[in-house]
């Protein structure tokens, strides 16, 4: 974003409560108004032009840079008043408010607003400015009509209260270094597949921090997702499933859960449920949910209900993605969930992310597949294709690309095939550094043009299982193959 687009952001912010209240407030405050002029101009423009903005103001362009100043300025001093009872900004008034009143020699009131400070970030686990709030007292506690033993004590109750602090803060620092090397190891691959990976992941696993035990929750709950992420990749369905047993059971001990951090514990859990393959195991945790038994905890439920109908596609689509792959499913509920999910493709897109987005259409996409509803497969992927080209990069995108092809070579669609397969090989080349295993697949698809009998065709499909392989062995081949059924199609 360009530093002068940074204003239009700001103001496309506001909500229509806060968009009200600076409006209201800068008109019954003194001073100059011609500000809000710039305001008007500003909500409906999506990029800052200087020249057309002088034009219209009758201002040079230093004083439309004052201006623009002086708007910022009064709009984020709304922002503070009208967010006064957020707890954070709240904090932070009293910190202002005790640095004006020691600042005017008024220690008893500034103590008071101090305390209050020190209280409210105590209770929301803010160590940063409880630390600061200490050192203001330790500041305010140097009174001259005040014994120096009484100085001394209270001095020394303060200094441990930062030591503390402190602490804390140490503790928070050294939890998101940690997770910043855990992510980019998971960044690079989602699962281990060669010796040298596990060993990176295990050693990952000993580190002192995910071994110990903490009295603030908010470090347990850091644990538990990062010790949730490292199982994953390593492969241990038991272990990851437990430990998201235990964060889920942690939030719900909790006075006042918050919903986006309990909807990402149902989350993981559920989806370490689907990746261990126990049927039966997820049936009851879905039978669970569907009970709705979060609502007599102390949450808000009806939020919680609309987050995770948005998810329930997620959900379902990675389950029959991993029951197909075992034989363990009828077809007829895969069958239904698809149609049902092209019919609602507009709105499944617009409930979720776009990397959930893209994850849930592949999996739908290769269920149909799977159960030999060709045409829902390829609709769907049509679908994909024209409505989310700004995606190319992602994996997913990639592996329905692939998969595309391959319900072509299914259909026999021979005329179509050559120029599917070229663009493809295209897309790969133009939008991925390497993708040699995917390029070879590719080239061998191109082969099948040129097919006629079936002996040839059996023998093209045997010498793609001898590809497949070869490929096992290379962590490229070993990662395509667990997301793209070709075995899966091989050996139907």
């Amino acid at each position: 974003m360009r530093k002068q687009d940074q204003l239009i952001a700001l103001i496309s912010s506001l909500t229509q409560g806060e968009r009200k209240f600076f409006v209201q407030n800068s008109k019954s405050s003194s001073g100059p108004k011609s500000y809000l002029k710039l305001y008007e101009l500003l909500l409906k423009e999506e990029s800052y032009q200087p020249e057309e903005l002088c034009e219209k103001l009758n201002k040079s362009k230093a004083g439309l840079a004052n201006e623009k100043k002086y708007l910022e300025h009064n709009l984020l001093a709304a922002l503070r008043q009208y967010h006064a009872d957020n707890s954070s900004v709240s904090v932070l008034n009293h910190f202002a408010d005790s640095v004006l009143l020691m600042e005017r020699n008024m220690p008893a009131m500034a103590e008071r607003s101090v305390k209050q400070s020190i209280e409210s970030a105590t209770r929301l686990g803010l160590p940063t400015f409880t630390f600061h709030g200490h050192g203001l007292m330790l500041t305010l506690c140097s009174d001259p009509f005040v014994s120096a033993k009484e100085v001394e004590q209270k001095a020394n109750t303060h200094l441990l209260e930062m030591k503390a602090a402190a602490n804390l803060i140490q503790l928070t620092v050294d939890f998101e270094l940690f997770s910043n090397e855990v992510y980019a190891a998971y960044d690079k691959r989602k699962k281990d597949i060669t010796d040298s990976q596990r060993k990176e992941t295990q050693r990952l696993l000993n580190n002192k921090l995910l071994k110990d035990s903490y009295g603030n929750s908010d470090f347990m709950f850091y644990k538990f997702n990062l010790l949730a992420l490292l199982y994953s990749r390593i492969g241990n369905n038991a272990a990851n499933i437990e430990v998201n047993r235990k964060c889920l059971e942690l939030y719900e001990t909790q006075p006042a859960i918050d919903v986006y951090g309990y909807f990402n514990a149902v989350a993981n859990l559920t989806q370490s449920i689907i990746a261990s393959c126990n049927k039966q195991m997820y049936l009851k945790w879905m039978a669970k949910l569907d009970s709705k038994y979060y609502h007599k905890l102390p949450i808000d439920y009806k939020h919680l209900d609309r987050l995770l109908n948005s998810k329930k596609s997620v959900f379902t689509s990675g389950f029959y993605y991993a029951q197909l792959l075992k034989n363990d499913i009828a077809t007829e509920p895969v069958r239904q969930y698809a149609k049902k999910f092209i019919k609602e493709f507009a709105k499944e897109k617009s409930g979720l992310t776009s990397s959930h987005f893209l994850g849930t259409v592949y999996r739908t996409a290769t269920c149909c597949f799977m159960i030999g509803e060709y045409s829902d497969a390829i609709t769907l992927l049509n679908h994909l294709f024209n409505d989310d080209k700004e995606s190319e990069t992602n994996v997913s995108y990639k592996y329905a690309k692939l998969l595309f092809v391959f319900l072509h070579i299914e259909l026999n669609n021979l005329s179509l095939l050559p120029s599917l397969t070229q663009n493809t090989i295209s897309y790969m080349k133009r939008t991925f550094d390497s993708a040699p295993v995917e390029l070879a697949l590719l080239k061998h698809c191109l082969l099948y043009v040129k097919l006629s009998t079936p002996k040839e065709k059996r023998l093209w499909r045997l010498s793609l299982q001898k590809k497949c392989n070869e490929w096992k062995v290379l962590e490229e081949g070993k990662r395509l193959l667990s997301v793209l059924p070709i075995e899966f199609w091989l050996s139907k």
